[in-house]
This record gives structure tokens, C-alpha cells and sequence, in this order.
């Protein structure tokens, strides 16, 4: 039997993760947006705009099925 520290310790844990992403989403956008800005289509714009898809696509997947489940209540 799980203990409520343990109930309770996971879904924050998981909201933190959740925050981090989602600091980390904003943050690539506005530092792509200023390496396409300022530089151009050169190697650290591109490399800034894939790790920032990367991290949209992990957050997708771990936390875009909860926002379906959350409609439908």
C-alpha cells in the first residue's frame, strides 16, 4: 500500500516537470527568434529551433493526453 506522502509527492513532482518544460518551451522560442533575427538561417538558429521542438514534442507526449482527459469531466 502506497503512503499519501507518496500519493501526494507524485503529481507535484509531475507539475514541476511540467513547469521546467514549459519555462524551457518559452525560453528556446524567444532565443531562436533572436538567432533567426539577428544571424539568419546559420547552424546555432537551427540547432536553438530542433532542441526546442524536441522539448515541445516530450512535453506532448507526456502531458498532452491529461488535457484531453481534463475536457472531458
Amino acid at each position: 500500500m502506497k503512503s499519501l506522502s507518496n500519493v501526494r509527492a507524485q503529481p507535484r513532482a509531475l507539475a514541476y516537470v511540467r513547469l521546467l518544460l514549459g519555462m524551457l518551451q518559452i525560453s528556446g522560442v524567444g532565443l531562436s527568434l533572436a538567432f533567426l533575427l539577428y544571424t539568419g538561417v546559420t547552424t546555432p538558429s537551427l540547432v536553438a529551433v530542433v532542441c526546442t521542438c524536441l522539448i515541445t514534442c516530450v512535453s506532448v507526449v507526456l502531458f498532452g493526453s491529461w488535457s484531453k482527459k481534463d475536457s472531458r469531466r
